[in-house]
């Protein structure tokens, strides 16, 4: 339980800061590095999950006003293909991986809350950043356990640090509690 959603939301904004400072530089990774600090794929999937599951949690405690907690995401979703082995190397390539199991050549419409992208990162089955000729990060294709036979989705960095940003700026201002027919309570953040 989320008591005080303050202290939270100054962490999203320090995560929306790093994932957007990383991925504006060129990346410089060396696969020698012992170091956790000097990989900046690591930085960034370690902001991604956390964010994730504070943003998840600040839903889910009603600390988000629903204006914003209902508000849909627009991202592409790529078909799974047919018939592809599941056996994955996400540890040696995970591009090739998304690339050999998801039709990306028709990308489709896909809208979710940030309720939903948070469970898609938190219970990632793998994901892929994707970076561009000059070595910046573009976003990533991750898929949920649930959803991996189905479908991956694209998330460009950039709209992941607005998501993050309008949940961090909302501000709840009131709520509104009433007892419902069947005896159980309903709330309402505004």
């Amino acid at each position: 339980m989320i008591w005080e959603s303050e202290p939270w939301k100054k962490e999203l904004r320090k995560f929306s800061e790093l994932i957007k400072t990383i991925s504006d530089q060129e990346i410089q990774y060396c696969e020698e590095s012992k170091e956790d600090h000097q990989n900046p794929f690591f930085e960034l999937e370690k902001s991604l999950f956390l964010s994730g599951f504070i943003l998840r949690k600040l839903i889910e405690n009603k600390k988000i006003t629903r204006r914003v907690s209902d508000a849909f995401i627009l991202l592409e979703a790529f078909d799974a293909l047919p018939n592809v082995e599941t056996v994955v190397s996400y540890i040696t390539n995970p591009l090739y991986d998304v690339q050999r199991r998801y039709d990306l050549k028709n990308p489709q419409e896909f809208r979710c809350s940030a309720h939903d992208l948070a469970g898609e990162i938190i219970h990632s089955f793998g994901l892929a950043w994707v970076v561009s000729e000059d070595g910046r990060v573009d976003g990533l294709y991750l898929c949920s356990y649930k959803n991996e036979k189905k479908r991956a989705l694209f998330l460009p960095i950039g709209t992941y640090v607005r998501v993050l940003n309008r949940i961090a700026d909302d501000e709840a201002v009131g709520m509104r509690v009433w007892k419902k027919p069947s005896g159980k309570y309903g709330t309402e953040i505004f």
